[in-house]
């Protein structure tokens, strides 16, 4: 259940993600802390096998891999 007709292959998850103009969804994921939403994008970009361990370290240090600056600013608010 990937980007439907995409080839993902020697891509960043980040550069994944925005390929398949899902960055929206995954900021707002990652902000919220939805991880089975962050796993579900994940494995339409490719990364079902790695999408636990991704969405996890993403979640454990958020600041390190957001990716981008709306989303450090929500998650500020968020965290306050």
């Amino acid at each position: 259940m990937t980007v439907s007709g995409r080839d993902f292959g020697g891509m960043t998850t980040n550069e994944r993600v925005y390929v398949a103009g899902l960055m929206p969804e995954w900021d707002a994921a990652a902000v919220s802390r939805y991880r089975k939403r962050m796993v579900e994008i994940l494995g339409k970009v490719g990364l079902a096998k790695e999408a636990v361990q991704i969405a996890d370290a993403v979640l454990a240090n958020a600041k390190r891999y957001m990716a981008s600056e709306r989303a450090f600013g929500r998650l500020a608010q968020i965290s306050r």
